[in-house]
């Protein structure tokens, strides 16, 4: 599978599917990502970020716009869109 596949089954798999334990399936345990200026490391504390976003974002659907990798597929980034939804106690965000 091509890494763009795995990126774009990350977001179904996970993100869609509000499956943050299937995290597992995608990452190395010494994971890095940077969100919102913030940097979250380690598989677990991943995890628990997922869960905790799709705590306030109860029905979060991310659409892929295009996701694109450099030649040998070490590098991929992705672009997507989430449109504007409910958030747990509160109006559209």
């Amino acid at each position: 599978m091509r890494s763009t596949e795995i990126v774009r089954a990350f977001w179904e798999d996970v993100w869609n599917a509000h499956a943050p334990d299937a995290v597992d399936q995608y990452v190395a345990d010494d994971v890095a990502i940077e969100a919102g200026g913030q940097e979250i490391s380690g598989k677990d504390n991943i995890k628990n970020w997922v869960k905790e976003f799709l705590h306030h974002v109860n029905d979060l659907h991310v659409d892929t716009i295009e996701t694109f990798q450099n030649e040998d597929g070490t590098r991929v980034t992705s672009r997507w869109a989430a449109p504007p939804r409910r958030c747990r106690g509160g109006g559209p965000r």
